[in-house]
């Protein structure tokens, strides 16, 4: 069959009722094309359910959790719990929850309290429920990419393209607010653009999309409530660039059509909104206006603060560089998709005349607009893109484009021969490593840096690198808990593990929080820990700690370890603490000879070779924990000047311990240590001769330690 023939064969046939459409016809493409999208599509489908029954659950989900139900027992019992979470231990902090849509998890509470769903099984669901919402967003995507270009390739290139970007695929099993909420708007998108592209007609299915779409995306975030304003800048582009349907609206009378078209647009725009926001319990508590106008405060001025490893330097996530959303695009998305992206921009000439200009247009806005505005405003945008993820489906859409109008220029020459073998070859070899480091890290996925990044794992803080420790938790469990195995504790540097422990309920174990910074104090059987938050200089030296028996990787790189503690640390700076200060030097000495890293027993070791009236060993341990910027706190410094000047005083290098206790004076927190503090100042300037500086802190000091009525004597005397 000729390539016309075959051209006339795949067309759809133009007529009156379709003339108004300005869409591309269908290309001439062999229609096994439709059934490898089809195949792809199942794949897909198959590896999103098979990786969300891998996935660690995240300190997140419990927050959300605990929204869900509350909002649950809201609409069940009348419960108003959600109007102040102060009280609630999971929320206490997070009261601002209330302004969150329970679009997502009002379901698997739902499932929880009505279908016995078990405990056991609860976060199973959850991720299988999410990688459906995921899976929702990478399909329709690739829809509006098939519409637009009318052909099954395209859709399979946006398809692949959505895949292929690990963070959105790796998002996709526990970030419920983010990707339900960016679904809500791919959906949305696909339903708008049809229903532009099938006029003068409305078709019912189009119409509940829309609806659907915009529901599903303001019931998880208020700010779905740009969808309204999106199918506003579709209509006025429709208008600007095409004649057809400014004829369509305006020149046929009665306008029998614009009339229509408004009155579908404000039904669709009316029932999603309402829908969406029948989701918050407090749109019906605190009132539709007052909630609406309260929860876009929020958005703008969001409060959340937390600790971020950036570019190797740990920063504040309400004080982020200007420049962080750029550069977490820049760092975290496959660099194949930078240049699709270039190829739409070079074939823009043909794709500004092949294409429907208004979809184009509207596609570049949804891509543009919401970046724009967070950056203009300055909104609080943290742990990377994820809450963009929104913008994805458009970003996508006119890659797929562009990589497909590069193909069909190949087509048309000459050389097309070596090409169609070609093309193909290199966007495959484009794919392939991402790909290949996908399916090795498929738990972490949402961890993914390209090359321009560097060395991503000592520079960058990971999102929802608290999943690691769950998975951990398990393996702990499968492995070291035997059966009859006498009960063992385990201490983990994230809440998420003691709360997952409350949904397992694994039966002779018990878990608690212990900060990082407290890690030798732990006197936990295990321990389980994560990079996150933690400076690279830790990373470094200390990670994984002796006695890491799995850790969880990325790439090689160490991103979780399950510690099995020989509790050395633990067990000498509870001696220490209660007097026991032989007993506690030795157990400590012990555990600094089995890891000298071990940054918590530095201090203890300095205070126990204090009370041992070791100094110089005193000294040493002291200036090693004081130079340690990680574990340094104001009150730690204060007391390691104080102890420090007291040893240079028994030392008798008394020029060094006035300096040192000069420190401590000017940094001290605790005021009851301030008569130690001006007691050894007075006495070393009183052996260093220095009379009349020894008098005042003397004076002072004589209150507390009468013996120095001697010393402030001989001052006066050699005044």
């Amino acid at each position: 069959m000729s390539k016309e023939k075959r051209r006339k064969k795949h067309s759809r046939p133009v007529t009156q009722e379709n003339k108004p459409q300005e869409v591309v016809p269908e290309v001439a493409e062999p229609n096994y094309w439709k059934y490898v999208f089809i195949g792809l599509v199942v794949i897909l489908f198959a590896c999103m359910a098979f990786t969300g029954t891998r996935v660690g659950v995240s300190g997140d989900e419990f927050m959300d959790d605990a929204n869900g139900k509350y909002a649950l027992a809201y609409y069940a019992d009348g419960d108003t719990t959600f109007v102040d979470y102060s009280n609630v231990k999971e929320l206490a902090d997070k009261v601002h929850m209330k302004y969150y849509g329970s679009g997502f998890e009002l379901w698997p509470s739902f499932f929880v309290r009505y279908l016995h769903l078990s405990d056991s099984n609860y976060f199973l669901f959850r991720h299988l429920l999410c990688s459906f919402f995921g899976f929702l967003l990478f399909l329709f995507t690739a829809l509006i990419a098939k519409r637009l270009a009318r052909s099954w390739i395209a859709g399979i290139l946006a398809l692949l393209l959505c895949a292929l970007t690990p963070t959105l695929f790796g998002l996709s099993f526990f970030a419920t607010k983010d990707i339900p909420f960016a679904a809500g708007f791919a959906i949305a998108n696909y339903a708008f653009l049809s229903i532009f592209d099938h006029l003068p007609k409305f078709r019912v299915m189009d119409i509940l999309m829309a609806i659907f779409g915009i529901a599903l995306a303001v019931s998880i975030r208020i700010g779905g409530l740009m969808l309204l304003l999106y199918l506003v800048v579709l209509f006025l582009f429709a208008i600007i660039t095409s004649p057809q349907k400014r004829q369509l609206w305006f020149s046929t009378p009665p306008r029998t059509i614009l009339w229509k078209s408004l009155g579908f647009g404000a039904l669709i725009a009316f029932a999603g909104a309402f829908a969406g926001l029948c989701f918050y319990p407090n749109f019906f508590y605190e009132g539709p206006i007052n909630h609406i106008t309260n929860a876009l405060t929020l958005v703008s001025k969001f409060p959340q603060r937390i600790p971020m490893l950036f570019e190797g330097k740990m920063i504040d996530s309400l004080n982020l560089p200007e420049n962080y959303l750029f550069k977490s695009f820049l760092y975290t998305i496959p660099l194949y998709v930078y240049g699709t992206m270039l190829l739409f921009f070079v074939n823009i000439r043909q794709e500004w005349k092949k294409y429907d200009r208004a979809a184009l247009l509207y596609l570049l806005f949804t891509v543009i607009f919401p970046i724009s505005y967070i950056v203009a405003s300055k909104a609080n945008v943290y742990n990377g893109w994820r809450h963009e993820s929104f913008v994805f489906c458009g970003a996508a859409v006119l890659c797929a484009i562009g990589l497909y109008e590069t193909f069909l220029w190949f087509r048309d020459k000459k050389f097309y021969r070596i090409w169609k073998f070609l093309c193909p070859g290199l966007v495959v070899l484009s794919f392939l490593p991402t790909f290949i480091w996908m399916v090795k890290n498929y738990k972490y996925t949402y961890a993914y840096y390209n090359v321009i990044a560097g060395d991503p794992y000592l520079q960058f803080d990971m999102d929802y690198l608290e999943t690691a420790q769950t998975v951990l938790f398990d393996w702990l469990v499968e492995n070291e808990l035997k059966e009859g195995h006498d009960s063992i504790s385990v201490s983990s540097k994230n809440y998420n593990v003691v709360d997952y422990q409350k949904h397992k309920q694994y039966d002779n174990i018990s878990v608690s929080e212990n900060a990082f910074k407290s890690y030798a104090m732990s006197d936990a059987d295990y321990t389980i820990i994560s990079t996150q938050f933690i400076p690279k200089q830790v990373i470094k030296k200390f990670f994984p700690p002796k006695g890491t028996i799995r850790t969880e990787e990325i790439n090689g790189h160490p991103i979780a370890a399950l510690v099995k503690r020989n509790k050395l640390d633990a067990e000498g700076i509870k001696l220490i603490e209660s007097g026991k200060t032989k007993e506690g030097l030795q157990k400590l000495d012990s555990a600094y000879q089995y890891d000298p890293e071990n940054f918590g027993i530095w201090f203890w070791l300095g205070l126990g070779y204090f009370q041992n009236k070791e100094f110089e060993k005193s000294i040493e341990f002291f200036d090693k924990d004081m130079n340690y910027e990680f574990t340094r706190t104001k009150e730690k410094l204060a007391l390691i000047y104080m102890y420090n000047g007291s040893s240079l005083y028994e030392l008798k290098r008394y020029d060094e311990a006035i300096t040192t206790l000069k420190k401590a004076e000017q940094t001290c927190v605790d005021k009851g240590n301030i008569p130690f503090i001006k007691a050894h100042l007075g006495l070393s300037y009183f052996y260093n001769k220095n009379y009349a500086e020894a008098i005042p802190y003397l004076q002072e000091a004589t209150s507390s330690y009468p013996f120095l009525t001697q010393a402030l004597n001989e001052c006066y005397a050699n005044k």
